[in-house]
């Protein structure tokens, strides 16, 4: 049974991120010196006063196709050791069970998320239930 996806998943989160496979070409220095940063707006303002993560709303986690639906809850939680969050429903998982979610989506989807905000690097938290506690445990 596998109950994390993470090592499945790593080599196609990079090759999203660092843009592996596409023919573009290396931004110049004069090019990323000429990138201004817009101004926040308030409503993402308003956000980070409400937002209980270290983490940024938009951080791509993972988590299952079966959540995102609707079809199961979340019941396990997994915060790796380098940072990244798995949301899981505690059952067998596979790579094509797998979605690339925003972690403001996962807490979209179950707000009672925000009670894990907290939880450290290597750990996970599981609950038996919607409604139950979560219990945590160093992996």
């Amino acid at each position: 049974m596998i109950r994390c996806l993470r090592p499945l998943l790593v080599v196609a989160l990079l090759t999203v991120l660092t843009g592996c496979g596409t023919n573009a070409p290396a931004p110049t220095p004069d090019a990323t010196a000429q990138i201004k940063t817009p101004a926040p707006k308030p409503e993402i303002a308003a956000m980070k006063n409400d937002w209980p993560f270290e983490d940024v709303p938009n951080l791509a986690v993972i988590t299952l196709t079966r959540i995102t639906d609707g079809s199961n809850p979340i019941l396990y939680v997994v915060h790796d050791e380098d940072g990244d969050w798995q949301f899981l429903d505690g059952g067998d998982v596979s790579e094509e069970d797998a979605e690339m979610a925003s972690l403001k989506r996962v807490v979209e989807l179950d707000p009672t998320i925000k009670e894990l905000a907290d939880l450290p690097s290597g750990w996970c938290a599981e609950r038996e239930a919607v409604g139950k506690t979560w219990q945590r445990f160093q992996r």
